[in-house]
């Protein structure tokens, strides 16, 4: 802030946003391109938000298809894993035998060497 700045005054009596951007550009926080492009956008929301009579959650009908694209998707995750578990004790019992073998072979050779 090196023109003064604004004081917190200034932007407690700020009516709107747009009067508070306004004192912000008045001390030279921000360029007026800056403010032209905020000021479109906190009016871009304000009209939006005038469609929606309340914010926050959507309406529940938006959500009901949704569900069964969850279950779905956990279904298929939990098939996913279960491939991959048999297929992780597939490999265990493989290596398994592939130990014992090379044990039997190992103790076989110190036995009769």
């Amino acid at each position: 802030m090196a023109k003064g700045g604004a004081s917190m005054l200034q932007l407690k009596n700020a009516a709107s946003l747009s009067q508070a951007l306004r004192a912000m550009v008045d001390v030279s926080m921000m360029s007026s391109s800056d403010v032209s492009k905020l000021q479109a956008f906190i009016q871009s929301s304000q009209s939006a938000g005038d469609e929606d009579s309340e914010p926050g959650a959507p309406a529940a009908a938006v959500y009901e298809g949704h569900s069964g694209d969850i279950v779905d998707t956990l279904k298929g995750l939990h098939e996913q894993a279960e491939e991959q578990l048999d297929e992780a004790r597939k490999t265990e019992t493989k290596n398994l035998h592939t130990f014992q073998r090379l044990k039997q072979s190992l103790e076989d050779e110190i036995k009769f060497a």
